[in-house]
């Protein structure tokens, strides 16, 4: 081991242990021989006790010696490395640390978070090292720079030996509100970490082991989890990994959720249900005001108080409370609204409050096509005798439908207005290409389209106007129709798992929601074989004969109900279950949802805008004001706000530019989004520091917390002026000790 000194030039302090020395020897006394014969019996005696006088003025003087000779080697702070170097400069440590900044780490206990708790560690890492010593950070969550925005893991700093800038720049620092991915930050570690290098490397990872963040590898085999290799690299390259974790248990009450109760668009006149979805991460069991408003605005019964049981022992999450909240929107109120949820702030307040975006249709518009409309005989009702009156219900009801003849509708030059097409057993869907094409592009745009049979149906037609085997609007290819009355079938409607049946298989309304009897329907060929359909009803005979078949048409829906929607072959019509399978299927073959408007946290919001797009201002949640411009690079005209790294309600105001130059401009169009806390950052369990080291066995160990780290990077360097200090001390005390007795001595 050779001796390395982290200031080299102090050595010449050293030579102070010649102080006591040279003392020493001025202070020996000079003097003239003289015999004097009344001192000569006295010379005997003293030449006896001489000796040991000099021992003890030598070791008085070597006590001395040495205390000044080990603090001024303190001073020079000496350390030994296998490098072979000799009293020059020490060697660097260049210290890489992972900073945790993700959701959890803004728990607070008292007045401080154990974000506040870790960035303290990293100064007292940084406090530990050398002047010159170099440090590189990386962020587990991108957010420090207001305009690059990323939530990934990112390099803040660099290899920088200013310490001042690197403390300036963990007090810019703050949590995230997202989740923190360890395996990617040690990678960026990895990969900044070179193979050799003069300096000693030290990875630091500060974090609060939220068990989320590791659980990802806790059931990997050792070859695939990426933390492993890492480790097993970064030990390669020579680095040592040093755990710091931070943080307490903090009992926590989240929102994890907030969406309609049903899965369907919120359309004027109907009601619409929300719920919050409420979990309790403590031991305890907790009740919970619930309070909800609308655009910031109380409405109606705002408040709602909630039972969250607590969590269970195991790794699954605790059980959820709901909390509804119900409410009926007005045709004044069609547009973007925003709903939000919030409980009474606790350890952790990113996830108290959560918001909604949605948007309030104004009524659904049904087309339905009817070849019965106007016909000439009597005793033939119209196919939508039943149709209408069970999907409007009234003047301001959701629906509002319009019956148009067969003929009629062929003579349409577009679509436009109306939100789904129903034919009603007609005879020909799309008797020429033009009206094919209308209708493909209407569905493409997102329209729905629902079909059903009945005795005007040709099969042949049908396949040979609307169907292409993966590519045409029909959903499989007609057979032929079955009609016996002594065939009794029925709707298997407890067996479906659809989202049409949702509501009906419900076991509570099941005494009402009982299929008909029904004694016809249509067989199709070839369902097996097709890749984009999917059967979502089926009756009851032990064929399971598909009743409901559905198809993905560009952003548009088709779904094919293989009877009729009048009594000709069977008893649905005046049914219990006929209004309410209805309004089901038109509200999800029309429902766009409202994904695009609900985000996590640094997912960018994307808004496609028309060609007499002027400019769009959108106010952060965060206060700031964002105005981003027009992209077309990749595709149709769309604006996009990448800067969501904080948790809140944005609002999007769109101007519009007039059609001609004498024109007035449209009114400004409103939109709104949000972003949202992700539910698993909510669960702030720990991985306790212990079960770390035994995954990563001789891959990384702990230093307890901030300021072991720090001494265990300092002592793996071998610096010793610590007990060098020690020793100058207890050779003071010795001195002090020894002047005592032989003081008392020579008294006597």
């Amino acid at each position: 081991m050779i001796p390395q000194f982290v200031h080299p030039l102090l050595l010449w302090g050293a030579a102070a242990a010649a102080v006591p020395v040279v003392i020493h020897l001025l202070h020996r006394r000079r003097f003239h021989r003289q015999r004097w014969a009344a001192m000569e019996w006295l010379l005997q005696a003293a030449k006896q006790n001489q000796k040991r006088l000099q021992m003890e003025n030598l070791l008085l003087l070597l006590v001395r010696t040495l205390a000044v000779l080990f603090l001024a080697l303190a001073i020079t702070r000496p350390t030994f490395s296998d490098a072979p170097m000799l009293l020059g400069p020490a060697r660097a440590t260049h210290l890489y640390v992972v900073l945790d900044n993700s959701g959890s780490m803004a728990a607070r206990s008292g007045t401080r978070t154990t974000f506040d708790d870790a960035l303290s560690g990293v100064s007292t890492l940084v406090a530990a090292l050398g002047e010159n010593d170099p440090v590189s950070v990386v962020l587990t969550n991108a957010n420090w720079d207001q305009q690059r925005q990323t939530g990934r893991p990112q390099v803040i700093l660099r290899d920088t030996t200013d310490h001042a800038t690197v403390r300036r720049r963990l007090g810019e620092l703050k949590p995230a509100p997202a989740r923190a991915d360890l395996a990617d930050a040690l990678k960026l570690i990895e990969e900044s970490v070179p193979a050799t290098a003069p300096e000693l490397r030290r990875v630091a990872i500060v974090s609060d082991l939220q068990e989320i963040s590791l659980s990802g590898q806790r059931d990997r085999n050792s070859t695939d989890d990426p933390i492993r290799q890492s480790l097993l690299r970064l030990r390669d390259k020579g680095a040592e990994v040093v755990l710091v974790p931070v943080g307490r248990d903090i009992a926590n009450v989240a929102i994890t959720a907030l969406r309609p109760a049903e899965e369907r668009d919120v359309v004027q006149g109907s009601t619409a249900i929300f719920q919050a979805e409420v979990r309790n991460y403590s031991d305890r069991p907790q009740k919970v005001e619930v309070r909800f408003t609308v655009d910031g605005e109380e409405r109606g019964e705002t408040s709602q108080w909630v039972n969250v049981p607590a969590r269970t022992a195991g790794p699954d999450a605790p059980p959820a409370a709901t909390a509804q909240y119900y409410t009926t929107f007005r045709p004044e109120d069609v547009g973007v609204h925003v709903i939000e949820a919030r409980i009474r702030a606790d350890g952790l307040t990113f996830d108290d409050a959560r918001a909604f975006a949605f948007a309030v249709r104004p009524r659904i518009q049904v087309l339905a096509v009817d070849p019965d409309l106007r016909s000439s005989d009597p005793n033939r009702a119209p196919e939508t005798y039943w149709l209408k009156p069970a999907l409007s219900t009234g003047d301001d009801g959701p629906f509002q439908v319009t019956q148009m003849p067969e003929s009629e509708y062929h003579g349409l030059r577009t679509l436009n207005g109306w939100d789904i097409v129903v034919f009603a057993n007609v005879e020909r869907p799309a008797p020429d290409e033009a009206s094919r094409t209308r209708l493909e592009e209407f569905v493409k745009a997102g329209g729905a389209l629902f079909l059903t049979v009945g005795d005007h149906v040709v099969p042949q037609r049908w396949n040979e106007e609307i169907y292409r085997r993966e590519g045409g609007l029909l959903p499989a290819a007609l057979g032929s129709p079955k009609v016996d009355p002594q065939a009794v079938l029925r709707l298997d409607l407890k067996a479906s798992k659809h989202a049409i049946l949702q509501n009906i298989a419900d076991p509570e309304f099941a005494v009402f929601f009982e299929s008909p009897v029904l004694f016809g329907r249509m067989t199709l060929e070839g369902l097996e074989a097709e890749k984009d359909t999917r059967v979502a009803l089926a009756y009851d005979d032990l064929a399971r004969s598909p009743a409901l078949v559905e198809k993905r048409f560009g952003r548009g829906r088709v779904l094919l109900y293989t009877s009729t929607v009048d009594d000709g072959w069977g008893r649905l019509p005046g049914s219990y279950v006929f209004p309410a399978l209805l309004h089901e299927t038109a509200y999800w073959l029309t429902s766009r949802g409202d994904a695009d408007r609900n985000l996590a946290a640094f997912q960018p919001w994307t808004r496609a805008v028309p060609p007499e797009f002027a400019s769009i201002d959108v106010a952060c949640a965060d206060g700031t004001t964002e105005k981003p411009e027009k992209d077309t690079a990749s595709g149709p005209g769309s604006v996009v706000v990448s800067k969501t790294g904080t948790i809140g309600i944005y609002r999007a105001v769109m101007q519009l530019k007039a059609q001609d130059l004498l024109g007035r401009a449209p009114p400004a169009v409103k939109d709104a989004f949000t972003v949202n806390f992700s539910p698993l950052e909510s669960d702030l369990r720990r991985i306790d520091p212990a079960e770390v080291l035994a995954r990563y066995k001789d891959l990384i160990r702990t230093g307890g917390d901030a300021a072991a780290a720090a001494d265990a990077v300092k002592a793996k360097a071998g610096e010793i002026a610590v007990p060098l200090l020690f020793a100058a001390l207890l050779c003071l005390v010795i001195e002090v000790l020894l002047v005592q007795r032989i003081g008392r001595r020579r008294a006597k």
